[in-house]
């Protein structure tokens, strides 16, 4: 985008937390069998890994003379690498019936996910953890096999997939191009919950909030989310954003996130 935003009341906002969803992957560019391939109608991403979240099309900016074609070439591409895998949609995806034209090709409608976003130097922050709680960020790859621990346990990863996500995360971590920290919350001393935040050019988004069934409701996931608004904002941040799950919702609007947009999430049955 060329700038950084500085209040949620820029028109750009949209399209900066779509752009920052396929910058949390990006740092992923390094790993092995890991691809991406960017033109300036659409961006997509393939890895060896069966998950539709991790295979797919990002920031499609098609016309009516070309997005039948577009449609059809990642339909082929994908269907012969026998891989599942999305069309995320969102404020800038063109043309502006674009879910209706998928749709036509078999797409489906998984779920949505408001973009929310919230000015860093009004935020809440004001919330109580336990006092054993503590947070590390992830520099060695001891601290990166319990963020990727928690990580798996919460979407029910097989094992296969969690080796990937390892070996994909141990080359993010160390990327300096798109600079991405993940964070691991301790209770005790034992891993219960995840965070990380994403630099994009414009903004700066949460990512990959995480807490173990048994640590909820102790006010661990605020914090998490927190301790990646800190970060930003010391980075000089002025605004963050999020996609959030229905579980986190609640929670970021007592931090100040405010919706400013919606990501749809299509899937191409298997």
């Amino acid at each position: 985008m060329g700038r950084m935003i500085k209040d949620c009341t820029d028109p750009a906002l949209g399209e900066a937390i779509e752009i920052n969803w396929y910058d949390w992957f990006k740092p992923w560019s390094k790993a092995p069998q890991v691809q991406f391939h960017e033109t300036d109608h659409m961006k997509r991403l393939t890895t060896r890994v069966p998950h539709s979240m991790w295979n797919g099309v990002f920031l499609a900016h098609l016309t009516e003379e070309n997005v039948d074609e577009k449609i059809k070439e990642n339909i082929e591409y994908f269907k012969e690498l026998q891989l599942p895998w999305s069309w995320f949609i969102g404020p800038s995806s063109r043309p502006l019936n674009l879910q209706q034209r998928i749709a036509e090709y078999g797409l489906t409608h998984e779920h949505l996910m408001p973009g929310m976003a919230v000015e860093l130097e009004s935020m809440k922050d004001d919330f109580s953890i336990p006092p054993e709680f503590t947070v590390k960020q992830v520099r060695d790859l001891g601290a990166l096999r319990d963020f990727v621990d928690v990580v798996s346990k919460v979407f029910n990863l097989f094992k296969e997939q969690t080796y990937e996500f390892f070996l994909y995360e141990a080359t993010a971590i160390f990327d300096e191009e798109i600079p991405r920290y993940d964070y691991v919350g301790y209770l005790n001393g034992v891993p219960v919950a995840t965070s990380n935040i994403v630099c994009s050019e414009a903004v700066a988004g949460v990512n990959t909030v995480c807490t173990l069934p048994e640590a909820r409701g102790k006010g661990i996931g605020t914090e998490m989310s927190m301790v990646t608004l800190r970060e930003a904002r010391s980075l000089g941040y002025k605004v963050g954003v999020l996609l959030s799950s229905d579980m986190g919702h609640g929670v970021y609007r007592k931090i100040g996130f405010e919706e400013c947009c919606e990501m749809g999430f299509y899937r191409f049955p298997d």
